[in-house]
């Protein structure tokens, strides 16, 4: 080994991965905040969107709780969707004004396939037909969304596989 200092060079190159350019998208054009492990905007109180960089999934949250003299409603519902377009939609909301008023499910199915199934329904005043239409709208809401987000990116889903 030669005495005295040895200079080394390096090249960084820096890799950019589709979660990487879909990230800077969300923070860019969407005003999410991201940490570590997740994305989030929250548009109005209680209602978020979130991309979960660890299972890249998007979800939807909506979580409201209100509280008066003449009653109270607790509302929560959770929409998720993967790379696949695969969809779980969670649905909780309990009510009472002087009449109760009670409507859970689970719903899972895809996007691409249009193929959805109750997992779970229990309601105190609403049809099955006519809660599950209500499910499906809320989801192609929220797959327009993702559509503009995937845009805005230049991406797809399957990129982010």
């Amino acid at each position: 080994m030669p005495e005295g200092n040895i200079i080394l060079y390096a090249a960084w190159e820096e890799v950019v991965t589709p979660t990487d350019i879909l990230v800077d998208a969300l923070i860019e054009d969407y005003d999410f905040v991201c940490t570590i492990n997740a994305c989030e905007y929250e548009f109005a109180t209680g209602y978020t969107y979130i991309y979960d960089l660890n299972d890249k999934l998007f979800i939807y949250e909506k979580i409201t709780s209100q509280t008066d003299a003449s009653g109270y409603r607790d509302f929560s519902s959770t929409i998720a969707i993967d790379t696949n377009w695969d969809v779980d939609y969670s649905y909780d909301e309990e009510e009472n004004y002087g009449y109760e008023i009670i409507t859970r499910l689970d719903l899972s199915g895809n996007v691409l396939t249009d193929n959805y199934s109750f997992d779970y329904f229990y309601a105190t005043n609403r049809i099955e037909v006519e809660v599950k239409e209500d499910a499906i709208e809320e989801i192609g809401y929220f797959v327009m969304f993702i559509n503009s987000i995937l845009s805005s990116a230049e991406l797809t889903m399957n990129d982010l596989e």
